[in-house]
C-alpha cells in the first residue's frame, strides 16, 4: 500500500507541476515535502490525491475493517 500511495502522489504532483521532495509514512499517516509554484492551490492537489488514492486503496487492499469510519483519509 505504501508503494501505491507514493506512486500515486508522484502522479498527481506531476499533473500539477509539483515537485515531491520527500515522502514517508508511519502506521496511520504520511508526510509530504513538496515544492509548489505559488499559483498552484495546495488544497486542489491534496484533494485530488486523497480522493483518487482513497478510492483505489479501498479497491486494491483490504482496509475497510481497519478504518475508524468509512473514510481512508482524515479531513485534516
Amino acid at each position: 500500500m505504501s508503494d501505491y500511495l507514493h506512486k500515486r502522489c508522484i502522479q498527481i504532483a506531476n499533473h500539477y507541476g509539483i515537485i515531491l521532495e520527500d515522502w514517508n509514512h508511519d502506521e496511520d499517516h504520511v508526510h509530504l515535502l513538496v515544492r509548489i509554484n505559488p499559483n498552484v492551490r495546495v488544497s486542489d492537489f491534496i484533494r485530488d490525491y486523497k480522493s483518487s488514492s482513497s478510492r483505489n486503496v479501498k479497491k486494491q487492499f483490504d482496509v475497510t475493517s481497519k478504518l475508524w469510519s468509512s473514510s481512508f483519509w482524515s479531513r485534516g
